[in-house]
């Protein structure tokens, strides 16, 4: 909480801290737990190369919206066609897409659902180096960092065995 004192541009902070309650009874000991009611999808957004692989994770909420186990046997992945496959353990793996594709990814547990966007690219659009400027007394020693990005610059993994690293000039 922020409240403005009388001299114009002055704030002073009452509060730093918020608490949250949960309404849900508590199960007593041995009791099973509640029954999912909704399916959360994460993450709700991603960009993933072609033929690379994208771990989804797929939580049941109970009625009070606090986590609860889901059979793994009772989920069902659904994608868009031609966006790629997923694993019954919920890796996602792009297809082989000759340009940039969109289309949802959906899982399924009774009569629940939720949804993701995935884009699958072929090739990032652009790479980044960091530090991108870099200079180092001899025997110095640096750790560079690559970054990679799609169209809409929305970051892209690259594993690290399709990266081939080199200097010119070669020291």
């Amino acid at each position: 909480l922020i409240t403005s004192s009388l001299t114009p541009s002055t704030a002073v902070s009452l509060a730093n801290a918020l608490a949250l309650y949960s309404l849900a009874p508590p199960l007593a000991a041995g009791e099973p737990p509640r029954p999912p009611v909704r399916l959360i999808l994460q993450p709700d957004e991603a960009s993933v190369l072609a033929t690379e692989q994208l771990p989804l994770c797929v939580q049941g909420l109970d009625q009070y919206w606090e986590p609860t186990p889901i059979a793994p046997e009772s989920v069902r992945w659904e994608t868009s066609p031609g966006l790629g496959t997923v694993a019954p353990d919920g890796t996602f793996t792009g297809g082989p897409v000759p340009s940039p594709t969109s289309g949802l990814v959906t899982v399924r547990c009774g009569d629940m659902f939720a949804s993701c966007l995935i884009s699958v690219v072929p090739g990032p659009a652009r790479l980044a180096l960091l530090p991108s400027r870099l200079t180092l007394p001899p025997g110095g020693k640096q750790q560079l960092l690559l970054k990679a990005y799609d169209v809409d610059d929305n970051p892209l993994q690259i594993p690290s065995n399709r990266i081939t690293w080199s200097c010119d000039p070669a020291t």
